[in-house]
């Protein structure tokens, strides 16, 4: 007789169980029923979710593949088309576009020349340097090395005169100068522009470039005395 409790078999006619001790009566027999087992499905649930995993897996690798493939695939250039554009491409237009190039180039660097002959010697103040600095009214201003600036030609700012130079900085670009103890205007210099400043009167000068001159001397010859006269 099978125990409505634990499940245990006992022999036929026992009251209680051997095993638990339940009372094997026919009275409780009737209304005591054993519990089913309860199914688990957890473990078909897991392997259904590592089948679509997997499936899914297989699906990225072939697309991928697909497309890496298409990606090293060679381009085809048509063999045809690259012999026209060399037939119909003119050498007289290459010759006259590096003509045109070449002039450019040679514009620009003689447009070049003639702005570096503009510009001041660097440093302006230099011992045993001198610089002439012409206005458009008129005036003229040289600066003598490091000591001395001379303004003549009936400039008003300051007046016509020779001043020393004091307080040089950047190079000669900027400082004033003085007669004696006052200073007579503060002078600044940028490229091939300087500008005076006394007092809030502005005279402005433009670099005068030093003309080359050609020092050598014509001769004559004398048939009479059989020697070169210098003219």
């Amino acid at each position: 007789m099978q125990c409505p409790n634990c499940g245990k078999d006992n022999l036929p006619g026992a009251q209680f169980c051997e095993n638990c001790g339940q009372s094997l009566s026919a009275s409780q027999q009737t209304f005591i029923q054993p519990i089913p087992p309860k199914k688990n499905n957890a473990g078909k649930y897991i392997l259904g979710v590592f089948i679509g995993l997997f499936l899914s897996l297989i699906a990225v690798g072939a697309i991928t593949l697909v497309h890496n493939t298409l990606a090293q695939r060679p381009v085809k250039t048509s063999a045809k088309l690259k012999t026209e554009v060399y037939k119909y491409k003119d050498s007289s237009e290459d010759d006259s576009s590096t003509q045109e190039d070449a002039s450019s180039d040679d514009d620009v660097d003689s447009s070049d020349e003639q702005e570096v002959d503009q510009d001041a010697p660097i440093p302006v103040v230099a011992n045993g340097q001198t610089t002439t600095w012409v206005s458009d009214d008129g005036p003229v201003l040289t600066i003598n090395g490091t000591t001395t600036v001379t303004i003549s030609n009936g400039s008003k700012a300051p007046e016509d005169g020779t001043y020393d130079i004091k307080g040089i900085e950047n190079n000669g670009e900027k400082f004033y100068i003085a007669r004696g103890p006052a200073s007579m205007g503060e002078i600044s210099i940028v490229d091939n522009v300087l500008t005076v400043n006394n007092q809030g009167q502005i005279t402005t000068y433009h670099y005068q470039p030093e003309s080359k001159e050609d020092n050598t001397e014509s001769s004559s010859y004398d048939d009479d005395d059989n020697i070169y006269e210098a003219d």
